[in-house]
């Protein structure tokens, strides 16, 4: 018998075939060469199945995609990426189950379509208009159009968000026997512009951009159907250093008879005005700067407004107080810092 040679051991890559001395080189070269990727299913960027509940909201072919998939079952049947994105946004109603396969994994999706009709969307938005508008004094009205708005079963989505913005509202000024306390109210509206924010609908473009104002998100607060809402937000962004533009105006939408928090109704007033006619309200726009019942998010706005009347009245020894006071604010630091500068020079 002839001498026995130990022959080197080698690793081959399962995927390419390529040979390998040892185990470490082999792993190396499978992370820079063959990247492990789960198949993802992408609605408008986001993937599906990270955000629990149903799709509620129509699409287009191409707000899907399917990314790291090499096969795909829809129900059970082999389809291709095209076709299945033309599938999904003809869908409004009922469940599917879609498998995506890569060489590395395999992954199951439920997708639960309950797209609300153009009929139930419209009626909702009359409910409020009839029974909330001007009218929410308790959360008796809200429960009011809870149950009105029952029948219209496929805009249930809608109705939960424009609700949990009512209670929020109650929730924020304390009123109408909610039984929430005040640090309730940002997870009612958390609640609700999760569901409205992808809706292009009038009533939802007003309640996310109040929300966002409430929240000091300037940029998300400027997209309403109300040109008082979309100034104020505009004059803050500015005084925040982020100049953004509004929407443009559409007439006869105000917020005058959309229920706001008290918070948000008075510092919307205060900037619709002249710098002339704001001055008439400085000492309300002072108290309400240091207010303990508002939000320290709406006594920041209350602030910078303050500042900005004090620097159009001229120096003096509580202009100075109130910049050194914003000049570390996470937002308004701008607004404080160019006044300090005016008053150096």
């Amino acid at each position: 018998m002839p001498p026995f040679v130990p022959q080197p051991v080698r690793y081959p890559c399962e995927r390419c075939g390529k040979l390998f001395e040892n185990s470490a080189d082999l792993a190396q070269h499978v992370l820079v060469a063959h990247p492990y990727h789960r198949p993802v299913l992408l609605l408008r960027g986001v993937e599906i199945g990270v955000s629990p509940g149903p799709i509620i909201l129509p699409s287009r072919p191409d707000d899907w995609q399917v990314m790291h998939a090499e096969v795909l079952r829809l129900n059970g049947d082999e389809i291709s990426a095209v076709q299945l994105a033309e599938h999904l946004a003809a869908e409004h109603s009922g469940v599917h189950f879609l498998e995506l396969v890569s060489q590395a994994s395999r992954v199951e999706i439920r997708l639960v379509f309950a797209i609300a009709t153009q009929e139930h969307l419209e009626s909702v938005e009359s409910a409020f208009c009839m029974l909330i508008e001007g009218h929410l004094s308790d959360v008796s009205r809200v429960t009011q159009f809870i149950d009105t708005c029952q029948p219209w079963s496929t805009a249930s989505p809608y109705l939960e968000g424009v609700s949990q913005y009512l209670f929020g509202v109650l929730a924020k000024d304390q009123r109408g026997d909610t039984g929430l306390s005040h640090a309730h109210h940002k997870e009612r509206f958390n609640q609700a512009i999760e569901v409205l924010r992808h809706n292009d609908r009038p009533l939802a473009r007003l309640i996310t951009s109040v929300i966002n104002f409430s929240f000091n998100h300037f940029s998300g607060a400027v997209q309403s159907p109300s040109p008082v809402l979309n100034q104020a937000a505009t004059r803050l962004a500015g005084w925040a250093g982020k100049p953004i533009a509004a929407a443009s105006e559409v007439h006869n939408q105000t917020t005058k008879a959309f229920p706001l928090d008290s918070a948000t109704e008075q510092l919307t007033g205060w900037l619709a005005l002249s710098a002339e006619a704001a001055l008439e309200e400085l000492d309300d726009i002072r108290h309400a700067s240091a207010s303990l019942a508002w939000t320290p998010e709406d006594c920041s706005k209350a602030e910078a407004l303050l500042l900005a009347l004090l620097q159009h009245q001229g120096a003096s020894d509580e202009l100075r107080w109130v910049a050194r006071n914003l000049q570390h604010h996470s937002l308004f630091a701008p607004l404080a810092a160019g006044v300090l500068e005016n008053l150096h020079d």
